[in-house]
């Protein structure tokens, strides 16, 4: 069995499109657990259950016979089919595909105009005299183009499970809904550190507000689009190593003690992320063998004081530039009425006096805003 992803394999896709080939009068059952097809019921106005499900699978099928046959006739240099109303334009059509000698092209206009146009009733024998082929040539491009696609429909399906796996693991991370602010050198050299340092252990940690749980959330959505994680575990600001454990043990479904949680883990590709250690009680022993039994696993500390935990890499957030300063104000500035805005200059001022915190830029904007002392209301919280 050549499987592709948990719910799909050739023979399933192969025996539902026998649909195609006339064997059947209702595709099989296993089409219609397809994500493509789950996905597109979920949309507004499709029936429910079966019925709903079934709907999908012609439009999943149509949609790629429809594009998949536009694209080969543009690779052949002839133009997209547009409905026809009349036999004689789809007699004229059907032999400019014969005319090209592609195979591919012509199973393929077999498959669409007897299947996408059932109205115009092109029956084998009729193909067969427009293209000037016999039936059983015939037949041999039907296999060939019922292949194709189903292979095409594995590799959307395949993009649907990806795509699925994504938004689940996307929606673990905070703070994607505010913009990121540059770093990239930075976000390019942890991504090279990831690939080198053993355990791969990160350390984040910079002054408040200069965005380090805004970074590690930019640095794990890249991640998530790039790599083919299993898991993405955020635990924010926990009380204790116990409350540690317990956010693995609960994220994995495991019960009694957490002895064999560092073995789990290690089967999976996946990011463990402790976001604010301030509350964190218990010694740094605790946290060197929370790190030894995940020693195998990506894990990130993210808080203001590098503990210089060992095995550990550290890396420092540093303020953000001036050009990347002057854009977050800028930001910030189409959020607030037109007659509060401030000009370039005294955006250029804001970012030159109150530096590269984003937070301090923030606060110091909605300061200038409101009238206010904008140095002293961006700097009253204090920095290491």
């Amino acid at each position: 069995m050549n499987a592709l992803g948990p719910d799909i394999d050739y023979h399933m896709v192969g025996d539902a499109l026998d649909l195609l080939a006339g064997k059947k009068c209702a595709p099989a059952g296993e089409l219609l657990e397809l994500r493509l097809v789950l996905q597109l019921t979920q949309q507004p106005g499709f029936p429910l259950g079966r019925v709903g499900k079934e709907l999908a699978v012609r439009f999943v099928v149509a949609d790629v016979l429809q594009a998949e046959y536009a694209r080969l006739r543009k690779l052949c240099g002839l133009d997209e089919i547009v409905v026809p109303d009349v036999a004689s334009t789809v007699r004229d059509e059907i032999q400019l595909d014969a005319r090209t000698q592609n195979i591919i092209l012509l199973g393929w206009s077999w498959l669409c105009w007897r299947y996408l146009y059932p109205e115009l009733n092109i029956r084998p024998e009729g193909f067969c005299r427009i293209a000037n082929i016999d039936e059983r040539t015939l037949r041999r491009y039907q296999r060939s183009a019922i292949s194709r696609l189903t292979d095409i429909l594995l590799r959307r399906e395949f993009r649907a499970i990806q795509t699925q796996r994504q938004a689940a693991l996307l929606r673990q991370i905070p703070n994607r809904a505010r913009p990121y602010l540059g770093r990239d050198h930075l976000t390019d050299r942890v991504r090279e550190m990831l690939e080198k340092v053993e355990p791969p252990h990160l350390f984040f940690s910079g002054a408040p507000g200069v965005g380090k749980t805004a970074f590690v959330s930019h640095l794990l959505e890249r991640l998530v689009h790039e790599e083919n994680l299993d898991f993405v575990i955020w635990i924010e600001s926990p009380a204790s190593i116990d409350d540690l454990w317990a956010s693995l043990t609960a994220a994995f479904f495991l019960t009694g003690d957490s002895s064999h949680i560092g073995d789990v883990i290690a089967e999976q590709h996946g990011i463990v992320v402790v976001d604010d250690l301030t509350n964190m009680g218990g010694s740094a022993a605790d946290l060197i063998e929370f790190l030894r039994r995940l020693w195998l696993t990506h894990v990130f500390f993210v808080d203001q004081h590098d503990l210089r935990l060992p095995d550990m890499m550290p890396v420092i957030i540093p303020p953000i530039d001036q050009e990347q300063s002057l854009f977050l104000l800028r930001q910030l500035q189409d959020i607030v009425p037109s007659d509060t805005t401030a000009s370039n200059y005294e955006l250029e001022i804001i970012a030159q006096e109150v530096g590269g915190n984003p937070r301090q830029l923030r606060e110091a904007f909605f300061a200038y805003v409101r009238g206010e002392d904008y140095i002293s209301s961006a700097t009253s919280r204090p920095t290491p």
